[in-house]
């Protein structure tokens, strides 16, 4: 029970962390720097870029949402790329994606099902995602070296 109340708190206080957290990225790099920055993207690539992202976000989602299917967490689409862009912000912010994992407690209150198999939920999300990359970056490679052969060298040293 004590940790089900720590979690309450922790989900409580996480947007306040968000929100420090990003005053902070904010702070560190400068409002003239961000300003600057901001002015100088050209819409047409920053059109291209979002074009790119949102439909990897519902796909990922509908990964994920197929995953919990199959175990048994009922959540709708919608509601699942909310946790999945709140996965993704902390997950960026925060060293080696451990943020992403934040989408826990998330998923278990939207689904009423155990933290086990909530925690199970995200776990096998994150397999199936680094396995992906994984064969994406074997295939990548193979490509390269046929091409390249003294790149492997290179990287091997």
């Amino acid at each position: 029970m004590a940790t089900l109340d720590k979690m309450a708190r922790l989900k409580t206080l996480l947007p306040f962390i968000g929100i420090a957290i990003f005053v902070y990225i904010v702070y560190d790099i400068g409002t003239d720097n961000l300003i600057s920055a901001i002015s100088n993207i050209n819409p047409l690539l920053f059109i291209i870029s979002l074009s790119i992202f949102l439909p990897r976000i519902t796909i990922s989602t509908y990964r994920w949402k197929m995953i919990a299917h199959m175990q048994g967490i009922d959540v709708d689409l919608p509601t699942l790329i909310k946790l999945n862009l709140i996965g993704l912000f902390y997950g960026t912010v925060t060293p080696l994606w451990l943020g992403d994992w934040i989408r826990i407690p998330y998923l278990k209150e939207e689904s009423k099902a155990p933290f086990a198999k909530c925690a199970s939920n995200i776990f096998i999300d994150q397999i199936m995602e680094f396995s992906s990359l994984f064969i994406l970056a074997i295939a990548g490679s193979l490509i390269l070296f046929s091409r390249f052969h003294s790149l492997f060298f290179v990287l091997l040293i």
